[in-house]
């Protein structure tokens, strides 16, 4: 399997103006996990102009990593806000060739928190003195949560509550009445998707993976696989997947999902999957 070189896009939200870095030399890594509290990712930035530097480092600001490949469409990876806990570096490199100094470099060094914080410490109180159904608990708990993206893929099963006290969180009361009703959330880069979770005998939709489309099956410990592929912005952690390899055959869950990618050269994924 060869891997093939991506170009990628940042788009930076700034108030009454949209920045779109595409012409610079860049290059990321992107981490999400099932066991993480928060993903991340870090970008490295080579001769960014001093102006739209100041633009990006307004934290307030979500910072959008999209990757693209040829003439497609870009596809969005990854939205995050700069990590808090993270310095951002911006030095001077000086490279010599044939011991003469090329022109010096500046690289700017962005951690990223994915934008789980922008719904992390919003806040529900709700009672409900009635009979209330599922559906109007999880209609309230995404408009309490604030993000501008839901996608709801199967119909939500009716189940009537004839009093219920949601205070807290929302996205851990909309997880805990989903889960009820037998369906799986999951939040990523904004988006709110919620479905019934997919079994072994329910395998549309699923992505596949076999030697056509990744390497050879890497064996982390009985419980774990490494799949390394492509870059893949489509697959995150709690998916099913569906693995055709000799020895590995059927549909496994995402653990983890690691990927990083150089605008001048391959982008690779690292999918792990649990075996149990």
């Amino acid at each position: 399997m060869a891997y093939s070189v991506q170009s990628f896009d940042i788009i930076i939200g700034v108030p009454d103006s949209d920045i779109v870095i595409s012409d610079l030399d860049m290059e990321f890594k992107v981490r999400k996990s099932i066991n993480s509290d928060a993903d991340s990712a870090e970008i490295i930035i080579w001769n960014l102009d001093e102006d739209t530097y100041k633009k990006l480092i307004q934290k307030a600001h979500p910072i959008y990593l999209y990757t693209k490949t040829g003439n497609s469409e870009p596809v969005l990876m990854f939205v995050g806000f700069l990590d808090k806990n993270h310095v951002i570096r911006r030095r001077i490199v000086v490279t010599k060739t044939n011991n003469e100094a090329a022109p010096p470099d500046i690289v700017t060094v962005l951690n990223l928190i994915e934008s789980r914080i922008a719904y992390d410490n919003t806040y529900i109180n709700e009672n409900y003195r009635e009979p209330v159904s599922a559906e109007q608990i999880i209609n309230d708990c995404i408009s309490a949560m604030g993000l501008g993206s839901v996608i709801i893929d199967s119909q939500i099963p009716e189940k009537i509550y004839s009093t219920f006290k949601a205070v807290g969180k929302p996205h851990c009361i909309l997880t805990e009445i989903c889960e009820s009703i037998g369906l799986d959330v999951v939040i990523q880069n904004g988006i709110i998707n919620i479905g019934s979770p997919r079994n072994d005998n329910s395998e549309n939709d699923i992505p596949v993976f076999s030697l056509e489309n990744s390497l050879e099956p890497q064996y982390q410990s009985d419980n774990e696989v490494l799949l390394i592929m492509q870059l893949r912005c489509d697959i995150y952690p709690n998916q099913l997947i569906k693995c055709n390899y000799e020895g590995l055959n059927g549909v496994y869950k995402v653990i983890e999902v690691n990927s990083e990618g150089f605008n001048f050269e391959a982008s690779t994924t690292y999918i792990t999957i649990g075996l149990k």
